[in-house]
């Protein structure tokens, strides 16, 4: 099961944003080290809230660029840079909210793709994606708790 990237980015941005690493009184008071994963408990309710009006825009993204470039591969690519660090059922959770939100902007909405406004805007919007990716991935591997 893959994952589409709008929600990861938003799921990780929102759930590592301001955390940092744990006090500690003294090197010989640390408690073992236990890696964990993070998931919608981290969330306050406008977070959550946050995180649905994210994927509702990255499916948008998606659908556009499905329509008139090509694929993004976000479901792959954030399922890599995201799940060493949230639960996979938070990801599906995501996933499967996306993936209806997708399904329907790629019936309801038909795009003018032949213009170089729509060219500019699928690289815009692929050079955004690749971003995010690489946001989540650094995100992942500079967690303190996971």
């Amino acid at each position: 099961m893959q994952l589409r990237a709008s929600v990861v980015v938003a799921v990780v941005g929102i759930m590592l944003g301001g955390f940092s690493p744990p006090r500690v009184a003294s090197p010989q008071a640390a408690p073992p080290v236990q890696q964990i994963k993070l998931n919608f408990s981290y969330l306050s309710k406008a977070q959550e809230q946050d995180l649905w009006k994210r994927a509702d825009q990255y499916a948008l993204a998606e659908a556009f660029l499905r329509q008139c470039a090509t694929a993004s591969n976000i479901e792959r690519r954030m399922m890599q840079a995201a799940s060493p660090c949230i639960e996979t059922r938070a990801l599906l959770k995501v996933a499967g909210y996306f993936r209806a939100k997708l399904a329907h902007f790629s019936k309801t909405y038909k795009f003018e793709c032949g213009t170089p406004k729509a060219g500019e805007q699928a690289r815009s919007t692929r050079a955004k994606i690749d971003s995010d990716v690489n946001e989540v991935r650094a995100m992942c591997l500079s967690c303190m708790i996971c």
